[in-house]
């Protein structure tokens, strides 16, 4: 990763203000490691908040491409797809279709 020290500092914002989500190494479909982060987020949705489990995972380039969101169900939960949720669980959205590597754009704000 050439931006170390940008990525320890998002990633310390998002998991103090989002305890249900911890730090992650591991392939991501990838051939090589991934840093990344997975667990809970609230969500609230109808007026109900819900405990949605994802993955985010910054590519090496980061933050030159945006981070690959995923909604990772459990056991006895089922993705739903839509406007912003595919099939396979990769979250997408006008913003991150439109991503740039301005400096204000970070994780949390995504």
């Amino acid at each position: 990763y050439s931006n170390k020290d940008r990525i320890y500092e998002e990633f310390d914002e998002v998991l103090t203000q989002y305890n249900g989500l911890n730090p992650k190494y591991d392939k991501h479909g990838c051939l090589y490691n991934l840093l990344g982060m997975t667990g809970v987020i609230p969500v609230t949705y109808r007026n109900v908040t819900y405990n949605i489990p994802i993955g985010v995972w910054v590519m090496y380039d980061y933050p030159l491409s945006p981070p690959d969101f995923i909604v990772m169900p459990t056991e006895n939960m089922k993705i739903v797809v839509g406007k912003h949720v595919t099939a396979d669980g990769k979250v997408v959205h006008p913003y991150l279709d439109t991503y740039n590597s301005k400096p204000q754009v970070n994780i949390i704000k995504i």
